[in-house]
């Protein structure tokens, strides 16, 4: 028979940090992605629209790519993954940040580490 009952206090969901190493297509331009990457990282906030069930909803992607890395055509990419809130994925990070298109971005090789 139970004698009592204890809560178990549980610790708050938390975002997980996750890395990405993604090899870029021979025909992307290494010079304009680093651009690309130097004006990521300088800005504070880097807005992106997304529409889901006919709605549009912007959401701050800066603050979710922690670290953005590059070495000719290979890229390291840290991405929060906030708990039970909107996130990124790193082929959109190649598709918004880095200006890829869908095709090349398609191409790239993602490998989580």
């Amino acid at each position: 028979s139970i004698t009592s009952v204890v809560p178990i206090r549980r610790q708050p969901p938390t975002a997980k940090l996750i890395s990405y190493e993604i090899i870029l297509p021979d025909v992307v331009d290494a010079d304009a992605v680093a651009v690309h990457i130097r004006e990521f990282l300088a800005t504070d906030r880097f807005m992106v629209t997304r529409i889901r069930k006919k709605k549009k909803r912007e959401l701050d992607i800066r603050a979710l790519v922690s670290r953005l890395e590059q070495d000719a055509l290979q890229l390291v990419v840290d991405l929060v993954h906030p708990h039970s809130a909107a996130g990124t994925n790193p082929r959109e990070v190649l598709v918004k940040v880095i200006g890829l298109p869908d095709r090349q971005a398609l191409l790239a090789r993602i490998t989580k580490v």
